[in-house]
């Protein structure tokens, strides 16, 4: 039985029994205070129903059709540096699973995963296997990406904690990492944009340090 159908059956239980001569009003009292709770819990469930198909619907939007690539400007805030310091680049993601984060300036570096495969070079030296269990920094930037645009809110929800605010077309998502680990180095990742696409992305350390990325419009 759903919530909203027990709700009411509590309620018209209570509204249509006879209460003997004599009876408690502490009982009538009772019944009247679990008919409440149990409405609020009958609504509440209805705005997690709501909640749930509005986060669907986002992400089913923000779902790649296709290969996708975006310049992008990065500013990390690091507390061991008085002043940001400043990249830009080229992300690039292929679906199912394939994407490229390349640094192109000041320092060139690249880093490609494709599937469970992950590498990582910088200029002038040979690439190496990358184990992202040890490197919850970068791990958080790829997952948040890579799931979003394949449109995985499955995948999403089994690593992150997901919460969606929308303001007409615009909307951010709040991304707090399940795993502890993950969470003593990130503290939380956002996305923010318009419409089907990602404009902004904060990757919060918790140790204070942000890195705050923008991206281009598509191509």
């Amino acid at each position: 039985m759903s919530q909203s159908k027990l709700a009411r059956g509590m309620c018209a239980g209570n509204r249509n029994s006879e209460t003997p001569e004599g009876g408690s009003r502490r009982a009538r009292r009772w019944a009247r205070l679990l008919c409440g709770l149990a409405a609020l819990t009958a609504a509440a469930g209805r705005a997690d129903d709501a909640g749930d198909a509005q986060l669907a619907a986002r992400i089913a939007r923000l779902r790649a059709p296709g290969e996708v690539e975006r310049e992008f400007v990065e500013t990390k805030r690091l507390a061991l540096l008085r002043e940001p310091v400043e990249s830009r680049g080229v992300m690039a993601f292929a679906p199912p699973d394939r994407l490229r984060w390349e640094i192109l300036a000041p320092e060139p570096s690249r880093l490609r995963v494709e599937g469970a495969r992950v590498s990582f070079e910088r200029a002038g030296a040979r690439a190496r296997q990358l184990d992202l269990t040890l490197e919850p920094g970068a791990r958080g930037l790829v997952d948040a990406v890579r799931f979003l645009l394949a449109g995985d809110l499955a995948a999403l929800r089994r690593s992150y904690e997901v919460t969606l605010a929308e303001d007409g077309d615009a909307w951010r998502l709040a991304l707090a990492p399940r795993d502890e680990a993950e969470r003593r180095v990130v503290s939380r990742i956002e996305l923010a944009g318009a419409g089907d696409a990602a404009r902004e992305l904060w990757l919060h350390f918790a140790n204070g340090d942000l890195s705050y990325v923008a991206f281009a419009e598509p191509r």
